[in-house]
């Protein structure tokens, strides 16, 4: 019988190295570790302020290590502010990988605020959330830089949606007036790719991909359950140079610029050699 015949329960037992109990140990660990880091940072919130995006980095890589997430870096980020970084969007993975990496606070859509667990835990780390509707550009964007303007660091998804993590989609431009020439605050740019490109130190092929990727209609908690239970991915985070929206003519060739930068880092992403 092969692998498409099966039922959508049994297909999931039978991915290489999947465990049910894995998947239970682990979605245990993440829950502790949650509500550890998320108590301690409600209390450096309070005393020192200044330190609240470490916890959250901290909280990120915790959550790496207990899904089996290796995060691999090219590059360096800069230390420049305020920054925009502009990245590839493949899995609600992208979260933790990136948030362990960068120090700066997620734009994401509106609805993540009322999800369960995961709403608290981003509004902890002052994520913007923003509606996807044309009619709510403006406020967006007066959002987006009035959070610039405090030098705070942003991290924006231009596709608007994720994908099967081999391809970039085209990057929606409307956000990138916010730091585009002519903008109230001079802000840098730095395009990130992510490339999920190896599974257990091999070659990844689409349908164990498909196990981290979340897109198109694919049911969020059973796709959840399924990753929690999978044995060890590697991600690779390539940051690339830093550009100024001053240098473009507007926010279109920008957004053109960097989603070609970060197509081409994927690209090289998924053929690096594997340990």
């Amino acid at each position: 019988m092969s692998s498409q015949s099966l039922s959508p329960e049994k297909r999931e037992t039978a991915l290489p190295s999947y465990s049910r109990l894995r998947m239970m140990w682990r979605v245990l660990l993440f829950l502790i570790w949650s509500f550890v880091l998320a108590s301690l940072h409600l209390i450096v919130r309070a005393v020192r302020p200044d330190l609240k995006l470490w916890l959250p980095m901290i909280w990120h890589r915790g959550c790496c290590r207990i899904f089996g997430i290796v995060v691999q870096v090219s590059g360096t980020a800069t230390t420049e502010r305020p920054v925009l970084f502009v990245s590839n969007h493949v899995s609600y993975l992208d979260i933790v990988v990136l948030g362990g990496v960068l120090a700066g606070s997620f734009i994401s859509k509106a609805d993540v605020a009322s999800w369960p667990v995961f709403g608290f835990l981003a509004r902890l780390q002052d994520t913007l959330f923003i509606e996807r509707a044309s009619r709510h550009v403006k406020g967006q964007l007066d959002q987006m830089q009035q959070r610039l303007q405090h030098a705070d660091n942003l991290i924006l998804f231009p596709e608007g949606t994720s994908s099967d993590g081999t391809q970039v989609l085209p990057f929606k431009s409307a956000l990138f007036k916010s730091v585009e020439k002519g903008a109230p605050v001079s802000v840098w740019i730095q395009p990130v790719s992510l490339s999920y490109h190896s599974y257990c130190g091999q070659e990844m092929p689409q349908s164990i991909r498909d196990c981290y990727a979340w897109y198109a209609d694919m049911p969020a908690l059973s796709h959840m359950a399924r990753m929690a239970g999978m044995k060890q991915v590697s991600v690779l985070v390539t940051l690339h140079p830093i550009v100024s929206g001053e240098t473009f003519a507007n926010r279109k060739p920008l957004a053109e610029y960097c989603q070609q930068q970060v197509a081409e880092g994927v690209e090289k992403g998924l053929i690096v050699n594997v340990a």
